[in-house]
């Protein structure tokens, strides 16, 4: 997947890429209970860690990890309403500030494009929720229109699922949207040059590499956060201790069968 996009020597913080923190049990491997994730998030704030505002790498493109300047990005994919209900109030308490990054055509609906395992349904953050939000300073990022795959679209289809999205999200919180994430993780070059021609300035991607830099168009490289993920073992991303390359790589390989539902909804889909 990033085979084909140049490296860079350049340094961004640690990011750590949520999906859902919910006490709704699921049989996927995306979720974690909120104990647990205020565990972690107070560990974070007692070791003096905090969260950057994204859009301050425009400014400066190297954010060096220091013990005098722990910072970290802090991602939540989908948009789902678990994030406000359960994550926001965990996050007020320690004054952390996140990204998020919205699939515009699904903002108020439930996950239609999802496969529901065992029936569970989650719904998506709606209109107020999300301007509670903003208010209190998280960062909107585009998760397309409708979550498709992009590299399964025509030019045409991939352009109208960034710009729309950026239009939408613009247009309905009077904000500037420069992030993407690209659904199920799936992205190529040309996806890439896309983004940057509609007007993107950066995209949260699961790469290899710590980032990269094209044309100025800076890919962050998320760490997913799994099911059987230790408060220990995220912890100590962060540091990028020995073994963070190796536990990396099988996070990639991991977020690789997010495309067990694109199978399948193409198998039973009406």
């Amino acid at each position: 997947m990033d085979s084909d996009i140049p490296a860079s020597s350049n340094q961004l913080s640690p990011c750590l890429l949520y999906h859902k923190v919910t006490s709704k049990w699921e049989a996927g491997v995306t979720w974690t209970p909120p104990d647990q994730f205020k565990r972690l998030m107070s560990a974070f704030h007692f070791d003096g860690w905090k969260t950057i505002n994204p859009d301050s790498i425009f400014q400066c493109t190297t954010e060096p990890v220091s013990e005098k300047g722990k910072k970290f990005l802090l991602c939540f994919d989908d948009g789902y309403e678990c994030t406000y209900t359960d994550a926001y109030p965990i996050l007020e308490r320690f004054d952390y500030k996140p990204m998020i990054f919205i699939p515009s055509g699904f903002i108020g609906k439930n996950n239609d494009w999802d496969h529901h395992l065992l029936g569970r349904h989650f719904n998506h953050l709606n209109l107020e929720q999300l301007k509670v939000l903003i208010r209190a300073g998280w960062v909107i990022g585009s998760h397309t229109v409708t979550h498709r795959a992009l590299t399964n679209l025509s030019d045409l289809e991939i352009k109208h699922e960034l710009s729309e999205s950026k239009k939408q999200l613009e247009a309905l919180f009077n904000i500037q949207v420069d992030w993407v994430s690209f659904p199920f993780g799936r992205y190529n070059k040309r996806i890439l040059e896309i983004a940057r021609e509609i007007g993107y300035k950066g995209a949260v991607v699961h790469i290899l590499r710590h980032n990269c830099v094209i044309d100025d168009f800076i890919l962050w490289s998320g760490d997913a956060v799994y099911r059987w993920d230790s408060n220990k073992l995220i912890h100590r991303r962060l540091y990028r201790k020995p073994g963070y390359r190796l536990g990396k790589l099988f996070r990639v390989c991991v977020n690789w069968f997010s495309g067990c539902t694109l199978v399948w909804k193409r198998l039973f889909s009406s």
